[in-house]
C-alpha cells in the first residue's frame, strides 16, 4: 500500500527527467571528484555535514580544495542542520561547493522538503553549488519520503545517484549526474573529457 501511494507522487519524476542533462560515470565519488575540479579551484572552499562518509573530505584535500565542516547537530538522537553556521559558511567568497549527502550516510537522516528548500536558498543566494549524493535515496524505511533535491529547490545543483546501493549492484559500476541546466552540464562534460572516460 506504502509503495502504491507513491507512485505518481514526488518518488515518480521520470516524465520529469531531461536525458540532455544527464552525464554517467562509473561511480558517485569519481562523478564527485570530476564535478569538484569542474566547478572550483585548488584552495577554495567546500562545505561538507560531518560526521559524513569519508571519501568526501578525501577528494576536496586531494584536489587541493579546502575543506568546511558544517558539522551535523545532534539533539536527542536526531541530527539536524545547524543553518546559521551553513549560512555563514556559504557567504565566505571562497566557499564554491557544497556536497549534500541525501539521504545522510552514516546518520540515516532522510532530510525534509523543508530542510533541502532552506540549503538550496542559501546557497543560490551565496552562488554556491550544491552537488546532492542521493546515492541512498530508495533506501528508506515506511513513513518517509525521499524528497530529490531538485524538486525541492531551483539552486543550480547537480544530483548524483547509482543502482550500487539499493540492488547492491556496485560491481556493475554506472553513476548517474543529473545537472539543473546545460551550462553545468557542458562544464562538467568538459572536464569529464580531461579523463577520457
Amino acid at each position: 500500500e506504502m509503495q502504491r501511494s507513491l507512485v505518481g507522487s514526488e518518488m515518480c519524476i521520470r516524465d520529469r527527467i531531461h536525458t540532455d542533462l544527464v552525464s554517467m560515470m562509473p561511480t558517485v565519488v569519481s562523478a564527485i571528484n570530476v564535478a569538484i575540479r569542474a566547478f572550483s579551484n585548488p584552495g577554495d572552499k567546500v562545505i561538507i555535514q560531518q560526521p559524513v562518509y569519508d571519501p568526501f573530505a578525501e577528494l576536496i584535500k586531494k584536489t587541493g580544495r579546502v575543506m568546511v565542516n558544517n558539522g551535523l547537530i545532534c539533539n536527542d538522537g536526531l541530527y539536524e542542520m545547524d543553518f546559521p553556521l551553513l549560512e555563514e559558511q556559504a557567504a565566505d567568497p571562497d566557499a564554491k561547493i557544497m556536497i549534500l549527502c541525501s539521504p545522510h550516510n552514516p546518520v540515516g537522516r532522510v532530510w525534509t522538503k523543508e530542510e533541502l528548500a532552506r540549503v538550496g536558498e542559501i546557497c543560490k543566494k551565496n552562488n554556491v553549488l550544491v552537488i546532492a549524493d542521493e546515492i541512498h535515496s530508495d533506501l528508506v524505511y515506511a513513513g518517509y519520503v525521499h524528497t530529490p533535491f531538485a524538486l525541492a529547490s531551483d539552486a543550480p545543483h547537480l544530483v548524483c545517484t547509482s543502482l550500487g546501493k539499493t540492488f547492491n549492484v556496485a560491481g556493475l559500476r554506472l553513476a548517474n549526474i543529473f545537472s539543473s541546466s546545460a551550462e553545468l552540464k557542458k562544464q562538467y562534460d568538459q572536464e569529464l573529457s580531461l579523463i577520457h572516460i
